[in-house]
């Protein structure tokens, strides 16, 4: 009877141990968005109903808290609080661009200015870049890792990939962030810029209430029904600044991460930087079977540019050195890359184009990264 007992409270000790961990490890990935967030995100957006209406719903003011419920960085922003629907509206207008086709963006966009922004007293440093799209006034931001010696010869645009407000979060050299292994690779360039991309409605442009900032149930659905798509504002944004970068420096490289690594892809196969890394970004796998939600990239059509045979065509033609990077603790798609290669065999031929897999998991690799810009640099 004894040993019952006691076998009893050493499993209860067990539980009660486990659920303390499990609810840390829980609270860690949602408060800092590390590995698996993205996934779990995923997840949550094809499981979980999204037009849930709470009680009370009947005014403009219960409307807008449904709106506004997403984190805002503890930073100076560029934009004054939204009070009404029709803030919102012209929000979603600013960013919109009209579809009619996603091709030969780049000769489409035409820069007309540049300022460095100062906030926070100084601490931030932020790149603005003016273009002309279609007919469209756009601006694109950046934070701004600029070289103090001045007379850089290389920049370097870092498209981050998904979670909230992950811009602020490199810049601000957050360690619990995925993308940190990032800044073992910029301390290694020499004459170097870099950029850090800001996507519309994260970090310093956020579209806020002065509390939270505006949840993508109010932005994405939106731009794709009236004949948009967030991802391919954003991309746009990307590629204008990209052709303001090749206009400042002699070199140029872009590098992404995840989603991140995928919006590296669709820019430089546009935009012919000197170098592009993606890193778990793109698969020949997405033909069959694509496992992503509403905060992946959507662009109505897309699918058809990076079907297998094309991809391998344009990055064939393209002036870029292009390394992809799979990790093998990855998981999902990328894990099945890294073990199988398969988009590495159909790339890895072409004499512009290295596919590196490494032992890590959904990170930037630093070593293999490292290697690739000594022997690749001028």
């Amino acid at each position: 009877m004894i040993k019952v007992k006691f076998s009893r409270l050493k499993m209860s000790l067990v539980y009660l141990i486990g659920s303390i961990v499990f609810f840390s490890w829980g609270l860690g990935v949602g408060k800092f968005q590390v590995f698996p967030y993205q996934y779990l995100e995923e997840v949550n957006a094809l499981l979980l109903p999204h037009s849930q209406e709470p009680p009370g719903l009947g005014n403009e003011v219960s409307l807008l808290d449904l709106a506004f419920t997403d984190e805002i960085i503890e930073s100076e922003l560029l934009y004054s609080p939204l009070t009404t629907i029709e803030g919102i509206q012209e929000k979603n207008s600013q960013i919109f661009v009209e579809l009619d086709n996603f091709e030969s963006i780049y000769d489409d966009i035409e820069v007309v200015d540049a300022q460095l922004l100062s906030l926070d007293s100084g601490a931030t440093s932020i790149q603005k870049v003016s273009f002309n799209f279609r007919g469209k006034h756009f601006d694109a931001f950046a934070y701004a890792l600029i070289n103090q010696e001045g007379g850089s010869k290389t920049s370097t645009l870092v498209i981050p990939g998904s979670g909230l407000n992950q811009a602020s979060m490199i810049f601000k050299k957050n360690p619990n962030n995925y993308h940190f292994s990032l800044f073992e690779i910029l301390a290694e360039l020499k004459n170097n810029d870099s950029y850090i991309f800001i996507h519309p409605n994260e970090g310093v442009l956020a579209f806020h209430n002065g509390s939270h900032k505006l949840n993508y149930n109010f932005i994405t659905n939106y731009q794709i029904n009236n004949g948009g798509s967030y991802s391919a504002s954003y991309l746009i944004q990307t590629i204008a600044f990209e052709k303001y970068l090749k206009l400042k420096y002699s070199q140029t490289i872009i590098m992404g991460l995840s989603q991140g690594g995928l919006a590296t892809m669709i820019n430089a196969l546009e935009s012919e930087p000197d170098i592009a890394i993606v890193s778990s970004g793109y698969s020949v796998l997405n033909e069959k079977i694509e496992w992503s939600g509403h905060d992946q990239i959507i662009i109505p059509g897309i699918s058809k540019r990076l079907r297998a045979e094309n991809v391998k065509d344009e990055l064939a033609q393209s002036k870029t050195s292009w390394l992809f990077t799979y990790g093998l603790k990855e998981k999902g798609i990328y894990k099945m890359e890294a073990n199988q290669s398969l988009t590495a065999s159909l790339i890895d031929d072409l004499p512009n184009v290295d596919v590196d897999i490494h032992q890590e998991g959904h990170q930037f690799p630093v070593k293999e990264i490292n290697r690739f810009l000594q022997n690749k640099l001028k």
